[in-house]
């Protein structure tokens, strides 16, 4: 029995709301002010991705660091941070409803997700002192991997090779405890 495929839509989440625990450890210290260490945050996320929600990250990295907080005897006032690494993502992790959708001409779609995601990522982050002395860091991280589209039964569309590129962005404020 053959199925015919009108086209597959991707579906676009955005996670509005981040928790997660930044474990840095220092590997390597060059002096007092730049340092090799494994980052390891795990995070979850309250998002919703069409008819799934809550994502969990895994995220461990290799961080060369320079400047602030890159050793406890750092004295600088601004650090900056630059690592690269492998992201496991768990993604729509509750099913909030089903996950065949009617389409506006009338036919039904399938809108499954995948949930298990492993990619590279990079990441770059700026350390700094608050006006309170509590050291803090704004970081980007960008991870991206590229798959083939399936359908709901894990077969890729009869008439359509489809790959997509699949990427993640996260803006993180981080908060130094102990520092």
């Amino acid at each position: 029995n053959d199925t015919s495929f009108e086209g597959i839509g991707r579906p676009v989440g955005l996670s509005f709301f981040t928790l997660g625990w930044n474990n840095h450890f220092n590997i390597k210290e060059f002096g007092k002010e730049k340092s090799l260490s494994i980052n390891f945050y795990p995070s979850l996320g309250v998002d919703i991705l069409k008819n799934r929600m809550l994502d969990l990250t895994l995220p461990l990295m290799l961080c060369y660091n320079t400047g602030n907080v890159s050793t406890y005897s750092s004295k600088r006032d601004i650090g900056w941070t630059v690592g690269l690494g492998m992201e496991y993502i768990m993604v729509g992790m509750i099913k909030i409803s089903d996950d065949l959708e009617d389409i506006s001409d009338g036919t039904t779609g399938y809108y499954g997700t995948q949930v298990n995601i492993l990619q590279p990522c990079a990441n770059l982050g700026l350390r700094y002192f608050t006006g309170g002395g509590h050291a803090q860091e704004l970081n980007v991280k960008f991870g991206m991997h590229k798959d083939n589209v399936y359908d709901k039964y894990g077969k890729l569309p009869a008439a359509q090779n489809l790959t997509y590129n699949d990427f993640w962005v996260r803006l993180t404020v981080v908060h130094y405890i102990n520092y």
